[in-house]
């Protein structure tokens, strides 16, 4: 008993392909439709020595053929479409080198340009990001010390399909400078398109030579392939749609400028160094009332500064027209800041404003041989 799929129904028959691949001419049944499975037996099968069967396999196998084909040719173009390059970035120190990338700023090829730059393996940077792809060619280029003397990097981009790609350059901007911001490096950035990239690949030099031989001298274009990336530069630094970066001016620390308060915002504060002088008081407790007014409320707080002094004292006379000195209640106690108490006894109640007079308070004796006189 055979196994397989009814393929085509005729009048009189149809056509079965068999488990084993074969075409089979069988007796027609009711009910029969095309894609069906079924059981048939060797006496259901038509005997016959036309060429129809036979055509009708190598058809089949040809249909076979042709659609195994078509899966190979989808899967390539498919697999080619993803590999496409959505960015291209050169790096121009003295090796040339450029970059491709794809639309989530992942490397798809890094190769060399001139000389120098194929004496560098770069096969192990496919698949990485940008950034950390960046940082492996400075890497390989501080091995080959070409960093110690080349502090000038050409750099070119350019992006195969037009629309806003600004946060896409922006990204790639910072993984560069990023980078080479420890080298002391002045970046100088060029932009092309698809037909720039494209056009520098026919001449062998990196995008962004080619994009800079668009604006250079005649005398520099002629050795654009082999001239110094410093004389490069310094010839397109002026020019239109170049950028420039330099490493130096992100290290300048700015300070900010402390401005100096106008003589009149300046507020002398007292020197705490100066006494304090307090006038005395006709209280004597000065622990309950030194700080209280006639009426008991507080007084203001004095100003350290300023002496104060009670008003003056005549001296008074007794009926006997004798002289009375002052009581004790007009002598000054001067307090300085060490707690010492200086006190000036008075023979009067007005103060000597002569700087170089001392008066002296007269003796008992003295005091008695004056009032005689008086007398």
């Amino acid at each position: 008993m055979n196994k397989g799929i009814i393929m085509e129904i005729k009048r009189n028959y149809a056509i079965a392909l068999s488990d084993e691949g074969v075409m089979d001419k069988i007796a027609s049944k009711q009910n029969m439709r095309v894609g069906q499975k079924i059981f048939y037996f060797d006496d259901d099968i038509i005997k016959t020595t036309t060429n129809n069967i036979s055509r009708y396999n190598s058809f089949m196998k040809a249909i076979g053929s042709i659609a195994a084909l078509f899966l190979i040719v989808f899967t390539f173009f498919h697999t080619i479409k993803s590999e496409t390059a959505y960015a291209v970035v050169s790096l121009d120190i003295n090796p040339s080198i450029q970059i491709e990338a794809d639309s989530n700023l992942k490397i798809i090829k890094v190769e060399g340009v001139n000389t120098d730059g194929k004496n560098i393996d770069f096969t192990d940077m496919k698949d990485m990001t940008l950034d950390d792809g960046i940082k492996k060619i400075k890497e390989k280029l501080i091995e080959k010390k070409y960093l110690e003397t080349n502090k000038d990097v050409l750099v070119g981009i350019a992006f195969v399909k037009n629309g806003d790609n600004s946060n896409y350059e922006e990204n790639l901007k910072v993984a560069i400078q990023s980078t080479f911001s420890t080298e002391d490096v002045t970046l100088t950035y060029v932009k092309g398109d698809k037909e720039a990239v494209d056009e520098a690949k026919t001449k062998g030099i990196s995008l962004g030579r080619y994009e800079a031989s668009l604006k250079v001298d005649d005398e520099t274009k002629k050795k654009i392939d082999v001239a110094p990336v410093k004389e490069i530069t310094a010839s397109i630094k002026d020019k239109d749609n170049v950028t420039q970066w330099d490493a130096k001016d992100e290290k300048d620390v700015k300070l900010t400028p402390v401005t100096k308060p106008s003589s009149d915002a300046i507020t002398e504060k007292p020197s705490t160094d100066k006494p304090v002088i307090n006038a005395p008081s006709d209280n004597k407790d000065t622990n309950t009332d030194a700080n209280k007014g006639s009426e008991g409320n507080s007084k203001p707080e004095k100003n350290n500064d300023v002496l104060e002094l009670d008003p003056e004292v005549p001296a008074q006379t007794d009926k006997d027209g004798t002289s009375t000195p002052p009581k004790k209640d007009d002598v000054i106690n001067i307090e300085p800041n060490n707690g010492g108490v200086i006190q000036n006894n008075q023979t009067s109640g007005k103060i000597d404003e002569s700087p170089n007079t001392t008066q002296l308070e007269p003796s008992k004796n003295q005091q008695s041989v004056i009032d005689k006189v008086v007398k």
